[in-house]
């Protein structure tokens, strides 16, 4: 809680009631009346008096990540405020992901998201290969996805264990369970990594999460887990 937050008076109930209805009115329909920035001071203001985002989430049937997500709006720089403001921006997927994003990297992924240059899937590409290439310039990052759509590559995120003695194993793993002719980058820079594939290895990892009945990312997360526990090896052995 910002301390602003706390110098802020108790909102009344009316307040909160009206809120409420706004919140449940805009999230349950295509077409919203409100922007995503009104949404989110929506929330805070039934947070004011709900309490807690648990008890705001059963009031309102939305969950707590998706209520966090509306809240992140407000981390956007003014520019990109505007953006959203006027409605150039109108996602939340969109909105709340160039949030995550440093500010000075905000402005241009924007834009670029406003010229459809990037849809949402590209922002959350952009987001993920930034976080692995933290001295790249922001266009470079956005160039990079962009190319990286043209042919089709599918990108997964993870996170490597701080305990692992190298990636090598990880890598591995992903070849075995993928092909590793379907890996087409491997890119880890601290503790984040970024498997690059292509639409056969993406199909491969989906298919046999279903089998496993699994989510991809489940899936994801457990061959890291094994990879960072082994040596790497060739898959084909």
């Amino acid at each position: 809680m910002k301390s602003s937050d706390l110098a802020r008076p108790k909102p009344s109930e009316e307040e909160v009631d009206a809120a409420l209805a706004a919140i449940i009115a805009n999230t349950r329909r295509l077409r919203r009346s409100l922007n995503l920035l009104e949404i989110a001071k929506n929330i805070t203001v039934a947070l004011g008096r709900v309490g807690s985002l648990q008890k705001l989430s059963y009031r309102v049937g939305l969950s707590e990540q998706m209520l966090r997500e509306f809240l992140a709006v407000e981390d956007l720089v003014p520019k990109v405020r505007g953006l959203v403001a006027r409605r150039e921006i109108d996602g939340i997927d969109i909105a709340s992901r160039i949030a995550r994003l440093p500010a000075k990297d905000q402005v241009p992924t924007a834009e670029a998201a406003v010229a459809r240059r990037l849809d949402g899937a590209d922002v959350r590409a952009v987001v993920a290969l930034r976080k692995v290439l933290p001295r790249t310039s922001i266009a470079k990052v956005i160039d990079r996805v962009r190319k990286s759509r043209d042919i089709r590559e599918y990108l997964a995120e993870f996170i490597v264990p701080p305990d692992a003695p190298s990636t090598a194993g990880i890598e591995t793993c992903f070849a075995e369970l993928v092909g590793k002719e379907n890996i087409r980058r491997f890119d880890v820079a601290g503790p984040v990594g970024v498997l690059a594939m292509n639409p056969e290895g993406r199909r491969r990892l989906q298919q046999i999460a279903r089998r496993r009945g699994l989510t991809t990312r489940r899936l994801v997360d457990m061959l890291v887990a094994k990879g960072a526990t082994r040596r790497a090896q060739s898959p084909n052995k």
